[in-house]
């Protein structure tokens, strides 16, 4: 059996930032400007394999334990807080061990999700605002605006007994929870993920999906028009409900 093999020099290829061959292909993907497929030429896949080998994944590794960290203190912080007196000002709650220790929790919460924010803020800078967006970046800026308003609110003791507060720790909850998924390429990098394959389906079904929610939305007003005489029926007693 004879087995030949074929070099091709691109230069530069792995370099770092536009003069390697990732970014200027990222940038053109996230534009629009070229397929996916792209990305599973053997060229790309070359030096996909050796950035990953020679520093991406240590990068992500080290990423998924500072996102385990600001997981850990959420949630934490979500389970200590059905303790604590919301009507208490925060001096009374440091009175107590417990109250110290959800005070604790929400502060290294946001303090955790601070790198995210930066290493965020620098793929928006290397990629322009209109490269950096998409469903899942937005998703995770929200996140990071949610932990900051939900430690604010904590601290300054505002509104923390209200259910849109409790609405609020309860979607920062899932949306760090799900976003876990993400971190399973560190272990196995050719695998997809779950939140792959929702952000796909999304993708693919978007349009649909409006028009679903344009149709509830159409139900949730006739419901409210219907009942508008039997405002005690909790359940439509008002719009959003």
């Amino acid at each position: 059996m004879r087995l030949e093999a074929y070099v091709v020099n691109v230069r530069d290829a792995a370099a770092e930032g536009h003069r390697g061959l990732l970014r200027p292909l990222l940038q053109r993907h996230q534009a629009r400007g070229c397929p996916l497929a792209v990305f599973s030429l053997p060229a790309v896949q070359a030096v996909i394999e050796w950035k990953w080998q020679a520093w991406a994944r240590r990068a992500l590794r080290a990423e998924l334990a500072l996102y385990a960290l600001w997981l850990l203190a959420f949630s934490v912080f979500s389970l200590l807080l059905q303790r604590e007196d919301a009507d208490a000002p925060l001096s009374d709650l440091l009175a107590s061990w417990t109250g110290v220790a959800t005070v604790a929790a929400s502060f290294w919460s946001a303090a955790a999700s601070l790198p995210f924010v930066y290493m965020e803020a620098c793929t928006a800078r290397a990629y322009g605002l209109r490269g950096w967006f998409s469903l899942i970046n937005a998703l995770d800026a929200t996140s990071y605006a949610l932990q900051g308003l939900i430690t604010l609110l904590h601290f300054r003791r505002v509104a923390v007994g209200s259910p849109w507060f409790n609405t609020l720790v309860a979607a920062q909850t899932i949306g760090l929870w799900f976003k876990l998924q993400f971190y399973g390429r560190a272990f196995d990098p050719t695998r997809g993920v779950s939140m792959d394959t929702v952000h796909k389906v999304v993708m693919e079904l978007r349009w649909f999906l409006l028009f679903v929610a344009l149709t509830l939305l159409g139900f949730g007003f006739s419901f409210y028009a219907l009942y508008r005489n039997d405002r005690e029926i909790v359940a439509f007693s008002s719009l959003p409900k």
